[in-house]
This record gives structure tokens, sequence and C-alpha cells, in this order.
């Protein structure tokens, strides 16, 4: 048995945390040559301070030296900042500041390096302001892709419409997505090549070096209108041409792009949202997009789109308020749309992104309203997320303490690496619950947490070897100082690249995951968190997504937990609706959980979170995640704490995701005119809702906050339900309200 100590790296500071480790280290030639990397890359990044912090006092970090003396240029991205608002959360990238600087080519950068550059950063910041904080790191970004004149100002301003009438209400709908047909004809007026888009930011595409964007590249109206063509120069509604001259389609050697396809996530959700709007309201629901680079949805734990979400969402804010100065309004209405998520997370609403886009949402809609609206996820039947109690301990026969486990399947033929969060209840520390990781069919664990005293250090990994050969990493870190977590990650069970002898395979099959308490001991079962938000007990166990997406084609195959007391299907012969606890387990509760398989991105209170329905029944899509962290529901029914548990974060609405159980999906546009494809999943629901909070919005630019705006649209619904719950009745986990398709559409 490994002695943990003798291979641990032990931190007081967690600035690179455990995705940035392995990703950087010993998953790099897992997961990291698919993005064919080159010189000169530049590093994505998020830094989270502890009081917000005006953007010019990170001025003194505007070149941050390394060791080696190369240097990294301090880039930030269009910032929203009206009326002295400042934020905790700031995005920003590191650019080599020549393409000669070989020493910064990611290829050859680990995270030790990183994690140098990262604290001269923050150290250069804090000279000056006097501040301290965390940086997360995501994917990197291609040096093409980089406008090396940015800032050239800020950003092209929005011009007059003539189409608008800026006596009627205008309202603003946005979009954050990957494959982003913005010269599409359902995003133009009627009868005419006239763009309705006002702005695009394309994150990967090749830079124009404008200065308008730090990288990738943004196109206006204008721009979009004359490569169009309008009768005049341009490619006339060619849009192959117009994708090709903007640099948004594949390049020689460079991971393929979702506009190669006739058919992407973000065109159809983007149309489900935008296109085809009647023609006496289309002027006045005005388009921004933000089409996320490839690397973002390469990959698929969460790990890569922090950054890049974080600067879109400042980009619409900041866009939107260049397009109602043009109309001489302080803000206009504004919905965004974000169909993306991940299955980890803390699942309590303190998640990194999820703060940060809680506070920029709630600046905004001192102005007005402002919603963000999200899907609830596809994780219900994926066996995802796991839940230990006390109840699953019991007696260790052969020592003084009490043990219960759970058993984590690795699938054969996995490209990618496999990632698995546990989180810790509140209030308690890593070195009160001991883990112990068993490879398939093994008597002895290959890392044992138990063996060890480290200390209250903030960070600590280990590598997971087998016979001497890294086959995964296990860490410890408290989750930005609040809660303890801890991430097993597994290398690929069949990993592929140029060099297979240093490309270990991690096994295929039942790994186990041993949890020890000494036997006087017990974890709490409920524990009321701050902001008014309930926390579960428990130990939480998520498998974070790891499937191949959209043009990716990496080889990734999904684990997930093995649970004999988890039932798949009812007695009806049909997937199971319910969580095998309480009446239904006839025992101990099952460990596998499909209620609290919320979207991880959205479980944060200002969040507008939209599950998926039968169109046909009004019964819920088998897939749609649903529930919030309950691991007692009925035990505080009429307490304080109960009504804290009523209150905990669960769906909101429902839109629908399918047409009938024999006609799947909903169909929308696909990347090109005229093109048309059915889609399955709440990404497709999130939309419908957002069309349609967009057209109330139209209707009362005074609408009330509260609640999300879920009022509005329940008074829209065509039938109300009961709130997301565990009962039999699959229309419980549906939410509040039930929404047809936009009859505007």
């Amino acid at each position: 048995m490994p002695d943990l100590l003798g291979q641990t790296t032990q931190s007081d500071d967690n600035l690179v945390g455990p995705y940035e480790s392995w990703m950087f280290d010993a998953g790099k030639i897992y997961d990291l040559p698919g993005l064919m990397l080159g010189d000169a890359c530049s590093l994505s990044c998020v830094a989270e301070f502890k009081s917000p912090i005006p953007v010019e006092q990170i001025g003194p970090a505007s070149k941050v030296y390394q060791d080696d003396g190369g240097r990294m240029r301090l880039r930030l991205p269009p910032i929203y900042a009206p009326g002295g608002f400042v934020s905790k959360f700031v995005p920003f990238m590191l650019t080599p500041v020549t393409a000669s600087d070989t020493d910064n080519d990611l290829n050859q950068l680990g995270s030790d390096t990183i994690r140098q550059v990262l604290e001269r950063f923050r150290g250069a910041a804090s000279d000056t302001a006097g501040i301290q904080g965390l940086c997360r790191v995501n994917f990197p970004i291609l040096s093409e892709s980089v406008d090396t004149q940015y800032p050239g100002g800020n950003g092209t301003e929005a011009t007059r419409d003539p189409e608008l009438d800026p006596s009627k209400p205008i309202v603003i709908v946005a979009i954050i997505d990957h494959g982003i047909p913005f010269a599409h004809g359902n995003f133009r007026y009627k009868d005419s090549l006239f763009t309705r888009v006002d702005y695009c930011w394309s994150q990967s595409a090749l830079a124009d070096h404008a200065g308008d964007v730090p990288f990738g590249r943004e196109f206006n109206r204008e721009s979009i209108d004359t490569m169009v063509g309008n009768g005049k120069a341009g490619f006339h509604g060619d849009e192959d041409a117009i994708y090709r001259a903007a640099g948004v389609l594949t390049r020689p050697g460079r991971p393929p792009m979702p506009l190669d396809r006739l058919h992407s996530h973000g065109a159809h959700v983007l149309d489900t949202l935008a296109g085809n709007w009647p023609i006496d309201i289309e002027a006045q629901v005005r388009i921004i997009a933000v089409d996320l680079p490839s690397s973002s949805t390469w990959e698929t734990s969460g790990f890569g789109k922090d950054m890049f979400v974080l600067s879109a969402m400042h980009y619409i804010f900041e866009r939107a308020r260049k397009i109602a100065q043009t109309y001489n309004v302080a803000e206009l209405p504004l919905v965004v749309n974000l169909s993306y998520g991940y299955s980890g997370g803390p699942h309590d609403g303190t998640g990194l992104i999820e703060d940060a886009f809680d506070e920029l949402l709630t600046a905004r809609r001192v102005h007005a309203p402002t919603a963000l609206v999200m899907p609830s996820g596809n994780m219900f039947q994926d066996r995802l997320h796991a839940l230990v109690t006390n109840d699953h301990f019991s007696d260790d026969p052969d020592g003084p303490n009490k043990i219960a486990s759970v058993q984590w399947f690795a699938p054969p033929n996995d490209r990618t690496s496999s990632f698995l969060e546990i989180w810790y209840p509140v209030g308690t520390s890593f070195s009160d619950i001991g883990v112990a990781v068993y490879p398939p069919n093994a008597a002895i664990p290959a890392l044992d947490t138990a063996l060890s005293k480290t200390g209250e250090v903030t960070f600590f990994s280990a590598n997971i070897e087998i016979d001497r050969a890294i086959v995964g990493q296990f860490t410890i870190d408290k989750y930005r100082g609040e809660r303890w977590r801890v991430m097993i990650i597994l290398a690929p069970t069949e990993p592929s690249g140029p060099d297979p002898e240093n490309h270990h395979a991690a096994p295929a099959g039942n790994w186990t995951l041993r949890f020890v308490l000494p036997k006087n001991t017990a974890i709490p079962d409920f524990t009321p968190g701050e902001k008014s938000t309930p926390v579960s007990g428990g130990i939480q166990c998520r498998i974070q997504c790891d499937t191949s997406y959209g043009q990716g084609n990496t080889g990734a195959r999904q684990g997930y937990f093995i649970d004999p007391r988890n039932d798949l299907y009812g007695q009806d012969g049909a997937l199971a609706k319910v969580d095998w606890t309480g009446e239904n387990a006839q025992g101990v509760d099952a460990k596998v959980r499909r209620f609290g398989s919320l979207n991880g991105m959205a479980t944060f209170r200002n969040a507008l979170v939209v599950a998926g329905h039968m169109e046909s029944s009004h019964c819920a899509a088998p897939y749609s995640s649903a529930g919030s962290l309950r691991s007692k529901p009925d035990a505080y029914a009429g307490t304080q704490q109960g009504d804290m548990l009523a209150t905990d974060k669960r769906v909101d609405l429902s839109a629908p995701t399918e047409r009938s159980p024999w006609i799947p999906g909903i169909v929308a546009a696909g990347t090109r005119t005229g093109v048309t494809v059915a889609f399955q999943g709440t990404s497709s629901a999130a939309p419908e809702a957002a069309r349609q909070l967009a057209a109330l919005f139209l209707k009362d630019n005074m609408a009330t906050t509260a609640n999300n705006y879920l009022s509005l649209l329940c008074a829209a619904s065509d039938q109300n339900v009961p709130a997301d719950g565990e009962g039999a009745d699959s229309k419980i986990r549906l939410g509040r309200t039930l929404l047809s398709r936009p009859s505007a559409r």
C-alpha cells in the first residue's frame, strides 16, 4: 500500500486546482493533444478576489514575468462596469509578449510553471491594490485567434436600425453557445438580406486585428450585412463563402469547427430563441450572440468553460448597453440563454461561475429586467450522482471504524480522462472522513488517505499508481475556502496518442471508493448554509459528464455509479421516475439518486431553470434532470429547516423537448438556411422559455424580478403543476409551470 505523503504535493493555496494540475501535467498527453497546440498559446483564466476590484487596479500586472524571463501580457475582455459597478470575478487572458517566446509553448508548460505565472500576476496586482484572491485556468487559446491590437478602443459602436421603431418596446435576446450561424436567413428580416443580429463574438475565429475583442472576432450588424451582400459587394447570401471569409470554418492542422457541418447546437438553440419572429415585432427583438471556442466543448467535464462564458456574459451586458444608448435609454430588457452545464460542482449555489453570474444579474436588474435562462440538464437517468449517508455505514469487522463504499464503473474503450468529485458535508474537514480508492478486482487500495496526517492544508494531490505507472490523480482541496472536495481523476481506459509507452491506461471495470468513519462519529444529515440556502448532509459523489460532443469525436465514454438498490426500471417496465428512498426503498435508501442531478451550473438563486417534457402528454422527458439536495425530505416537515428545504433550488418550469414518444426531438434550424434538424434535450427547452419571456418583456418593460420573472411565465402557461419533488407522478419534477412551444414561431 503506497505512502500518500511520499507522493504528495501540498500547498496552503490552491491557486492551481485539481483539474488544472491534471490537465497540464500527467493528463496533458491524454486530453490536450486534440487541440493541436502550437507555440505562444495564451492562458485563459478567471481571478476571484476577496472584494470587488476595479479592473484598472490590475494594471500593474499588465506584464507577468516567469523565472526564465518569459513574459505574459495581461488582456481583459470587454467588462461591464456601469455606474461604478465592480466585480470580485475578473476573466482575463495571459498572452506571450511575442510569438517567438517558445518557452511559453503550452505543450511544454506544466502546472508548476502555471502556478508561478499566476502567483506573479496576483502579486503584481496586489502590490498596488492590496488584494488577494484565487485563479482558475481553463483551456488555452490558439495564437491565431489572439487579437494583437486589442484593446483598440471600446468595440464597434451600435447604430440605429431603420427597421426598428424606437417608440415601441425593445427587448434584447442573447445566446452563449457553440456553432452560431450569424448569417443564417432565419436571423434576417423577412424577404431581406439585412440581419437582425446586432453583435456576434466568435471566440475561436481567426483574429481580424481590429482591436474590438481580445481573441476571436466581433461581427456587428454592418459587417454581417456587408458579407451577406445586400445587392452590393459581398457573397450574396452564400453562407459557406461568408463563414470561410470570417475564419469560422476548419483550418488545416486545427481542431474541427462546428459550422463545417449542416447542424450545430448553437444553430438549433438560436433559432428556437430568435428565429422567425412575427413581422410586426421582429425589429424590436435585437440579437447578441457569443460563439464559444471549439476547445470549450472538446472536453465536457466543466474544466474548460469558466473564462469563456464569464467573458461572454460581460460582453453581452456591455454590448446591450451600447444598443440601449443608441436608442437613448439607460438599459433595455435582456434575456440571456445559456444552454450549457455540467454534472459536477457543489450544487448549493456556491460554484465560482454561479456566484459570478449572480453578481452580474443582480447588478443589471437594478436598471432593467434581466434574465438568465438555463437547462435543467439531461442526466436524470445517467447514474452520475450518489449520496452516502450515515445509514450506509456499517462496522468494519477488521478494525475500529465503520465503513461505506460506492462502486464507480469505468467503461472500456474510453479515450478521455474521467473525473469524479466527492463533496464533504458542510462543517466537516477532510481529516474527518477517510477515503480509499481500490482499482477493479484489487484487495489493496491504490491510495488511502487514512495513512497520512497532512494537517489542515488547503490543497494537496497525489498520483494514483498501479505497477509504478500513473493512471490517475487524487486531490483534496477546500473549494473557495468553504467546503472540502475530493477529486479522483482516471486516465483513459484506452488511451491513444503518439507516445504509447507513456500513455498508461486506467483499468476498466468497477472502481471502489471506501469511506471510513470512527465508530462514535456521524456525518451531518442536514446543515443550513449561508444566504438562506440549505445544504444537504451526507457525502455527495458526482461523476462529471464524459461524452463525445459536437465536432470533437474524442472517443469519450460515460462512466456511472453501480448500486444494487437502485432499480433502473419501475414495475411497469419503463425507466423509473423516482429514487429508491423511503417507502420505495423497503430498507436502506439507494445511494444512486436521480433527484439532485440538476445542472451544476444552474443551482444559484438568479437562474431560471427549465426542464423538458413530452409535447403530446405533458409528461417529463425521461432524461430531464431535476431535484434539489435533500437527504431526508420528510425528516424536517413542519420545522424551520423544512421551510428552508422547500426554498432550495429546483426546476422552475418545463418546456417541450420531445414531440411524442414516437417522434423524438424538437425541430429547428441547422447551420445553413433551409436545413432543419430535430434535437433532443433540455438545451432545447431553455430557449423555448427564453423566447416566451422576451415576448412578455415587450409587453411589460417594468417586469418585477420576483422569482426570476416566473410569475410572468406562469400567467402565460398552459398548466400549473406542483413543485419539484420525489413522488411517483412524472409531472411532479417538471416545476411549477408547463409551457407550450411559442405561438410566435
